[in-house]
């Protein structure tokens, strides 16, 4: 079997070589330095917002159509799986169109321009996947936000009155009783002191 020696290359070529491998060095940095962004924002943005409803409005128990909470959580779950996969087959991806720029640039394998990437290709199904479950998932939030929202609102404000009452209560201090009048008996004269005569009242001098 004869091995056919590659091709002489040119600077130029080594040139856009290197270009287009620097290139997809620089999206693999930002696929990395996005991984964790996208982690928290997928799973924060939407699941926080749902759950902080339940806590502050109403209960799982009362609530309406709860079947759109519960999709929306597990559409939140897949939009995150499906990023977090995202980004390792797109890893793969990446290292594959290397594997293919050198074979055409370096080694002048002229098939390695049309050769097809499955890795890129699953990559593009899983960003579909995860920007269509999140989008779902934020609609169906919002349908039963707003289908509970008066019933929320209503509890909402009989706790605040229930807690406002409360309150009032304990704002409220005991009154201190109204003392009861009493009659007291003439006082003593204190020992050694004599009191005075009482001055007979002047009788009119007869005529």
């Amino acid at each position: 079997m004869t091995v056919t020696a590659p091709p002489e290359v040119s600077d130029e070529i080594r040139k856009v070589y290197a270009d287009h491998v620097a290139e997809i060095n620089k999206r693999e940095v930002s696929s990395s330095e996005n991984f964790d962004k996208a982690v928290l924002t997928f799973s924060s943005a939407g699941l926080a917002l749902s759950v902080g409803f339940l806590k502050d409005f109403v209960p799982i128990q009362s609530a309406t159509a709860p079947w759109t909470l519960y999709w929306s959580w597990a559409l939140f779950t897949a939009a995150t799986c499906a990023t977090i996969i995202s980004f390792l087959v797109s890893s793969q991806a990446l290292e594959a169109q290397k594997g293919h720029a050198y074979a055409y640039y370096m080694q002048g394998d002229d098939d390695a321009l049309k050769r097809g990437n499955a890795w890129d290709r699953g990559t593009r199904v899983l960003n579909n996947t995860s920007g269509g479950s999140f989008l779902i998932a934020m609609v169906l939030s919002v349908v039963f936000i707003s289908i509970n929202l008066e019933t929320g609102s209503a509890m909402k404000d009989s706790n605040t009155q229930h807690s406002d009452s409360s309150a009032e209560l304990l704002k409220k201090g005991l009154t201190v009783p109204t003392m009861q009048l009493v009659q007291r008996p003439p006082a003593q004269p204190a020992s050694g002191q004599t009191t005075p005569a009482s001055t007979p009242a002047s009788t009119p001098a007869r005529k």
